[in-house]
């Protein structure tokens, strides 16, 4: 699960990504582990400070993300980003003289060269539309602007549309809702304030939505109309508001 939130905070996707860009970032976290590692042998008998306290804050960080509820999919690797800068700081303080003395430098620029190689190409492809750009373009065509969802498409469609359309996240149970699961605010839930008249379902459930268009049935009833856009989303429309069911 760490690997994985690490390749999303370096911007890959397990799935979808090139085999070599992967084996990259594998490299990186070796790296970095190693790093970490020679920080523990060393961290009370150097008085390099400042490579004690990257070392206790790479540790007290995994530490605390591990065995806390903050951990709900890949996209949550987020809340542990400053691993990355912080690695990579310790990895220059503790592997520079083992490389040096050793005369890896020539392994290390052919790495580096890899690295060149690899951001020249993603440079020179057609770029990827936002994260729910395409979603909220839709949304917006067809006039629906306030709506619910889960949290893996509700926050990202949100900001690609920069606040147009508001696709507010559950958690789903198996027969009510309830907002959350983080970062939410209880403003958003208020059917006084607004007024929640769609459901956008996956396709196919994941960790990040995990609900299904049968589940939205069994709670909200029966809608007025369902779309489908692209493989991924199933739009649910409804002619009430559908915040007044959420508890």
């Amino acid at each position: 699960m760490l690997f994985l939130c690490y390749l999303r905070l370096s911007g890959t996707k397990p799935v979808t990504s090139d085999g070599s860009v992967i084996a990259l970032q594998a490299w990186d976290m070796a790296l970095a582990m190693t790093a970490v590692v020679l920080g523990v042998r060393r961290f009370l008998r150097t008085d390099d400070l400042i490579a004690n306290v990257l070392t206790a804050s790479v540790l007290i960080n995994l530490a605390l993300y591990t065995f806390s509820t903050v951990p709900v999919t890949t996209y949550s690797g987020r809340e542990i980003a400053w691993i990355l800068p912080a690695g990579a700081v310790l990895a220059g303080r503790t592997l520079a003289g083992p490389v040096l003395s050793r005369r890896l430098v020539p392994l290390l620029g052919a790495v580096g060269l890899c690295y060149l190689v690899a951001l020249g190409y993603g440079v020179t492809r057609p770029q990827r539309p936002a994260e729910g750009q395409n979603l909220a373009g839709w949304l917006q065509a067809h006039h629906l602007s306030y709506g619910l969802s889960g949290y893996g498409f509700g926050p990202t469609t949100t900001l690609a549309s920069r606040g147009e359309v508001r696709l507010i996240q559950l958690t789903w149970l198996p027969h009510r809702v309830k907002p959350g699961p983080e970062e939410w605010n209880p403003s958003w839930y208020q059917a006084s304030a607004h007024d929640a008249t769609f459901v956008v379902a996956p396709v196919r459930p994941n960790s990040a939505d995990p609900f299904t268009r049968a589940q939205v049935t069994r709670i909200f009833g029966q809608p007025a109309h369902v779309y489908r856009f692209t493989s991924q989303f199933i739009i649910m429309t409804y002619d009430k508001n559908l915040l007044k069911q959420v508890r």
